[in-house]
């Protein structure tokens, strides 16, 4: 018979999780923690679960690993499977317990006896990493696939998972059937990456027709990486018809997802008038953007190119009022042309005295660029000037106050820098936010870092957080300045600087930094995968955050390479 008190720990862990998860009342993970917490002490199991999920994670308390585990441990004494689960995961990394391979097997069999289906994917992973038991493929694969069949959609793309990113296809190759037994189950349930795979493995075994299905089927549903092969094929006339405009038309979805293959065969694409109208302007664009997230075959084609097309943003929205004033803007174009050609040493010798003759002349004829040129030549210095700050800033101060965004960048950074001038924090900023109001993508982002480190303005998080947001979502500059703010940003949800944390906020960003390149945020990323911190705590996962920390390590990031050495590993290997 029910006692008075379970009705009533169960009446507050329900609204416990009402207020975890908003239902019909704002969100509070504080109240839910303290109804949790009464729950628990009423006895409630699953109340118990919970409270030690809100302390493993920090939700509504302060993150406690031991505190977790002694209310892990209070539910799985008394058979609450997924609590055994959880506690096993603790004593499987060491987090709030001694790490014990042995005991988390102990809890992971306990929960396995009552037929939960995460400990059966738990158990797999014990005998795929070799975790309190002897390291055994088939034993993994065989506990992978009693999972699967209760519906476990990572132990149904696990299989596949551990023969190719382990590299030991020869060695587990009889295994392949198996994985695409069950990567057909997760494609059918909705799995991209399951939708790939199943092309990768048709056409390793020569069957174009179902490989380019399944490839089509994951590219429509999004999948990037097959909407670049796709791309790639119809471009080519690789193993399909060729077509230019179905090319263009898949390498602009995945090089809109940061890809950067597709980023150089679409300014392929536009370059040579492939499948969309020609536009150098657009073809350069895309090339830049593959070329600064690491495609050499970007980098090589703009290596090639012999002319580079200078523009100005004057030049761009010259009115066109009368005769006169468009002959005249012509005459200054022409001299600023060959004031370029001089500055930039087309003709094999930089000569900044002809450069600077020709940018006065311009400067004459109302071109604000030579103003800003005509700055850079003096701040600089060399080439036939003398460096002179005086100067210097006499040309940025006409170009910024015409609203050029350059040259206001360009004071910023004197002020900041206190080149040729006292440093003044105060004065930067205002510079930097004249150019970040008119878009400059630099401008944002140093307006970030100066909120971030409370330079010549208050501290402030939130606004840091918004200039680095209008850098990171900026859909036509830098990649690399790009990359450097969605890092700024995950770390600032990772550790909360200023803001709440929020790891699934920071995975997210952290992912698309890596995208671009970013080590760094590759190796954070790792580790995130690795502790299951913003993603789903899976075996999988771990692998994945193992080779995402080894890249790191890899392309030099020392952070990474020092996990390894600390665990006595070699990343090289």
């Amino acid at each position: 018979m029910l006692t008075t008190s379970y009705h009533d720990a169960c009446e507050k862990y329900q609204l416990g999780m009402r207020y975890y998860t908003g239902d019909g009342v704002p969100i509070d993970e504080t109240k839910a923690a303290d109804l949790f917490l009464e729950a628990a002490k009423q006895g409630h199991l699953v109340a118990q679960n919970r409270l030690g999920i809100c302390y493993a994670k920090g939700l509504g308390v302060e993150q406690d690993y031991s505190k977790a585990a002694n209310w892990f441990h209070t539910a799985a004494r008394k058979g609450y499977a997924p609590a055994q689960v959880k506690l096993a995961k603790l004593y499987r990394h060491g987090e709030g317990v001694l790490q014990d391979y042995e005991k988390s097997m102990f809890w992971l069999k306990k929960a396995a006896e009552q037929g939960n289906v995460d400990s059966l994917y738990g158990i797999a992973g014990a005998y795929l990493y070799g975790f309190g038991v002897p390291k055994n493929y088939r034993e993994a694969f065989r506990w992978f696939e009693k999972a699967a069949e209760r519906g476990h959609e990572s132990s149904q793309v696990a299989i596949g998972a551990v023969i190719f990113s382990e590299n030991r296809y020869e060695e587990l190759k009889e295994y392949l059937p198996l994985a695409k037994k069950w990567y057909k189950v997760a494609a059918e349930n909705g799995n991209l990456e399951a939708h790939f795979m199943l092309s990768f493995m048709y056409s390793k075994e020569k069957n174009r027709e179902k490989a380019d299905y399944w490839l089509k089927k994951a590219a429509e549903k999004g999948h990037a990486e097959s909407q670049e092969l796709l791309g790639h094929g119809y471009y080519y006339g690789d193993q399909m018809e060729q077509d230019y405009s179905k090319a263009a038309f898949w390498l602009h979805k995945a090089a809109n997802q940061n890809e950067p293959y597709a980023m150089y065969l679409l300014g392929l694409c536009y370059f040579y008038g492939d499948g969309v109208e020609k536009n150098i302007g657009i073809a350069l664009d895309w090339l830049d953007k593959a070329a600064e997230n690491g495609d050499e075959s970007a980098i090589e084609f703009l290596k090639s190119l012999d002319e580079v097309e200078i523009e100005s943003e004057e030049q761009e929205n010259v009115a066109e009022t009368d005769l006169a004033s468009k002959k005249s803007m012509e005459t200054a174009e022409n001299f600023f042309n060959i004031g370029y050609e001089h500055y930039d040493g087309k003709n094999g010798v930089k000569d900044w005295c002809e450069a600077e003759k020709w940018f006065r002349k311009a400067v004459d004829g109302g071109l604000i660029a030579a103003l800003y040129l005509l700055g850079v030549i003096y701040q600089k210095g060399g080439n036939g000037i003398s460096r002179n700050m005086s100067e210097s800033i006499k040309w940025y101060l006409e170009a910024a106050k015409k609203g050029y965004s350059f040259a206001q960048f360009k004071l910023g950074e004197i002020y900041e820098n206190g080149d040729g001038v006292s440093c003044n924090l105060t004065e930067a900023v205002q510079w930097y936010l004249k150019a970040a109001k008119n878009g400059y993508i630099h401008a944002q982002f140093h307006m970030g870092y100066m909120y971030g480190k409370g330079q010549g303005v208050s501290k402030n998080g939130a606004e840091a957080i918004r200039w680095f947001m209008k850098v990171a979502e900026n859909k036509n500059d830098e990649a690399k300045l790009k990359a450097q703010a969605q890092f700024n940003i995950a770390l600032t949800y990772d550790l909360g600087i200023g803001i709440q944390s929020n790891k699934y906020e920071a995975v997210k960003w952290y992912k698309k930094a890596s995208d671009q390149g970013h080590v760094e945020a590759e190796y954070n990323l790792g580790i995130c995968y690795l502790k299951g911190e913003g993603v789903e705590k899976s075996i999988v996962n771990e692998m994945i955050g193992l080779e995402m920390i080894r890249s790191s390590a890899r392309r030099g990031c020392k952070m990474a390479q020092d996990f390894f050495s600390a665990n006595g590993e070699d990343w090289r290997k």
